[in-house]
């Protein structure tokens, strides 16, 4: 098993609905320990996509 990267990652979006799903995937295969997604008052399903997305 690999051990995770201490790193915390930080990914500002806003109407990313079409993206956020493989930047939160590929981060997520990287092995960051951290990932924080700040939504800035998406009108779309930005936020709905990446809370579905947390792990």
């Amino acid at each position: 098993m690999e051990n995770k990267v201490n790193i915390c990652v930080v990914v500002p979006a806003y109407n990313e609905e079409n993206t956020i799903s493989d930047v939160i995937t590929n981060l997520k295969n990287n092995n960051y320990k951290n990932i924080i997604v700040i939504d800035d008052g998406s009108t779309d399903s930005t936020y709905k996509i990446a809370k579905e997305n947390k792990t």
